[in-house]
């Protein structure tokens, strides 16, 4: 996938090239950019398009998952991992439905549901976390196509989805943590990671708790101090799980 400063030379006019020659991948890129404006947009809506097909296809395969907050019909809201189905890529138009996914907003609707502050993570268990996903810039004119928020970075590991207070209650605008992703991204993660050798979390709660702490104290939480981490948030977060791996 192209990285963050092909797209960025792609959005730099030819009479700017000047800022870009000091980046250490410039000489490696140079015969690659069109020599005019004309040209470097028509380029970059082709990577663009491209990426965001790349991407989709990761989010269906499983090898990424799209988190986010679910609008439900009592008018509150539910954290969920958005079903992977809702990114499948109709080529052949044979769906009846079409889901619309806001770049610019974060935000999917397909039928009468409605997901909304979507993040995209690494997939638990991918054994390339420590790589970088590139990010398809946006524009906020456009709606078919998925949002992922960017970091500074360019790491999405970082992007913190909707995180859980003590009493279980959903905050869908977590404070962001450097370098660890947050309380609700390590609680999903861990209960993942356990049904691994655990599908359907049939094994004694007790023992599928132990597993789960764990795993967040290897995040650099304490799962026994740090809020955010209650049995009964727990059994919040195996709900969801159980709801979206049937």
């Amino acid at each position: 996938m192209t990285d963050d400063f092909h797209l960025s030379a792609l959005r730099t006019h030819p009479n700017n090239d000047s800022n870009l020659a000091d980046h250490p991948q410039y000489p490696n890129i140079k015969n690659w950019l069109p020599k005019t404006w004309e040209a470097r947009e028509k380029k970059f809506e082709t990577v663009r398009d491209s990426e965001r097909s790349s991407l989709l296809d990761q989010i269906y395969d499983g090898q990424l998952w799209a988190i986010g907050c679910r609008t439900l019909a009592d008018g509150n809201d539910e954290f969920v991992r958005v079903p992977r189905q809702h990114f499948f890529t109709d080529y052949d138009g044979e769906r009846d439905t079409r889901p619309r996914i806001y770049w610019s907003k974060g935000e999917l609707a397909v039928g009468t549901d409605s997901y909304f502050d979507i993040h995209v993570v690494r997939a638990p268990g991918d054994t390339r976390k420590d790589e970088p996903v590139n990010i398809p810039e946006g524009d906020a004119a456009e709606d078919d196509v998925a949002h992922v928020p960017e970091t500074s970075d360019g790491n999405l590991e970082s992007i913190p989805a909707a995180s859980t207070s003590v009493d279980g209650n959903v905050d869908p605008h977590p404070r962001r943590k450097s370098g660890r992703p947050s309380e609700a991204e390590v609680i999903l993660a861990a209960i993942a990671a356990h049904a691994v050798g655990d599908p359907k979390l049939k094994r004694p709660r007790r023992v599928r708790y132990l597993a789960y702490k764990s795993y967040i104290s290897e995040q650099g939480y304490d799962p026994d101090s740090d809020a955010g981490f209650s049995e009964k948030t727990l059994q919040k977060y195996e709900t969801t799980f159980r709801k979206t791996n049937r």
